[in-house]
């Protein structure tokens, strides 16, 4: 369906996460000329839209999934319910600025050169999420003023002593870290705040 579409001059936009593509779906994808592939490490949302309807549901795209899972999801049009339509317009277009674009020929590499590709993939990912104290400092704001400003922002919450993280906050690539000193909230290092 997915060649079908791109033959019709259909743009297709993946945006995916977990883990990243193997080899061979790596493969297929660069053989369809047009896609456009983006990963965000932290992504487990499965929405999937068009010009006209969305999806928003349980269900990977897998066949495993499709044939032996029992899934839910709910579907929206957007002549219907243009509001809801945008928001999640809106909310994936939040999470393709965040994500990292992917280029798919570096995937179909050989496993010796794509060894090295990993490392370097591995390394980038470690450094890219960064605590808030870390963000205020690169931003060269006082902790405490930088946390004021991410409530105020609406990214983050302060509910009972501890900070947690609004949809706004996870939106932008907000995440929660566990530590020995309890839970703490991390970011892009190249994170995008909003003024």
């Amino acid at each position: 369906m997915i060649e079908d579409k791109v033959r019709q001059n259909v743009t297709v936009q993946i945006l995916y996460g977990k883990k990243r593509l193997q080899r061979e779906e790596a493969e297929w994808l660069v053989t369809i000329a047009a896609i456009k592939c983006n990963f965000l490490k932290n992504l487990h949302a499965k929405c999937y839209l068009t010009e006209e309807a969305g999806i928003i549901t349980s269900m990977n795209l897998y066949d495993f999934s499709q044939a032996n899972n029992l899934e839910m999801g709910v579907i929206f049009v957007k002549k219907d319910d243009a509001k809801l339509y945008e928001h999640a317009y809106r909310e994936f277009e939040q999470l393709s600025r965040i994500s990292e674009e992917v280029d798919l020929s570096d995937l179909t590499k050989t496993d010796s050169q794509q060894s090295v590709s990993n490392r370097d993939n591995i390394q980038s990912d470690r450094i890219r999420m960064i605590s808030t104290s870390k963000l205020s400092k690169q931003l060269g704001f006082a902790t405490r003023e930088m946390f004021n400003r991410l409530r105020d922002l609406g990214l983050i919450t302060h509910n009972g002593g501890s900070w947690g993280l609004t949809e706004s906050g996870i939106a932008h690539g907000g995440s929660m870290r566990k530590s020995r000193r309890g839970d703490y909230i991390v970011w892009p290092e190249s994170i995008d705040l909003p003024d």
